[in-house]
């Protein structure tokens, strides 16, 4: 975006981390700033939903820190993250949210440092969550505000992220469990997911891992012998 380059072009000097919303005292970091707090370092494994997972090193504030130095207001439940790239190349943002008990784990964390060094700009510079309960995609880059708020009915038309969709409840999901041919398959509608074990609120990634779920369940009740390979690229 232009706001996100003009940034890069002065190696982000201007850049300022907003906090917001239901805070007593709404802030403002700079990257300095937040370099200057104490800072958390951890290893861990980034997995996405499309299959691949990376090990890296990451440094930054954690998240509970710059909540609690705003102060949260009677009423907040979630935390919404809200980026500089552009979500559908139409001028709109991503964003992404997560509740508060994922925001005051010890491992979420605001990062600027990535193997050592500074977040490069293919991975989120100058600042991305790692939320490490979560899989990729509820980890945002580019973030330039963090929003408290109270519910998603405002927001985004009332979407919890730019990964949630809204979903019929015979919506489809169909899922085959193959070895050179296919073992298992599965095709259940939203309404039936949703007793298999999310009742509300799960994102279009959520059910596609649940019925992935449910063919390998079926699939593992066979006397067939599946390489691990294939489990791998099946979850």
């Amino acid at each position: 975006t232009p706001e996100y380059l003009a940034l890069k072009a002065e190696n982000f000097g201007s850049y300022r981390l907003n906090i917001r919303g239901l805070v007593r005292k709404p802030l403002e970091f700079s990257i300095d700033a937040l370099r200057a707090m104490p800072a958390r370092t951890q290893i861990t494994r980034h997995d996405c939903v499309e299959g691949w997972s990376v090990i890296g090193k990451w440094t930054g504030v954690t998240l509970s820190r710059l909540l609690d130095a705003a102060g949260l207001k009677p009423g907040a439940r979630y935390v919404v993250f809200h980026c500089y790239d552009d979500l559908n190349g139409d001028g709109s943002r991503y964003y992404e949210s997560i509740d508060l008990d994922d925001a005051y784990h010890p491992q979420t964390i605001a990062a600027y440092d990535m193997n050592g060094a500074p977040v490069p700009v293919s991975n989120g510079a100058p600042l991305r969550m790692r939320i490490e309960r979560k899989l990729g995609y509820k980890q945002p880059k580019y973030v330039h505000t963090i929003e408290v708020v109270d519910s998603y009915a405002t927001l985004f038309g009332g979407k919890g992220g730019a990964g949630n969709v809204a979903l019929a409840p015979n919506t489809p999901f169909n899922v085959s469990v193959t070895s050179g041919r296919a073992f298992a398959a599965v095709s259940l509608p939203l309404a039936e997911l949703k007793t298999i074990g999310k009742a509300h609120d799960a994102t279009i990634n959520d059910m596609v891992l649940m019925v992935v779920s449910t063919a390998l369940r079926r699939y593992l009740g066979k006397k067939h012998t599946l390489p691990k390979k294939s489990l791998i690229a099946a979850v």
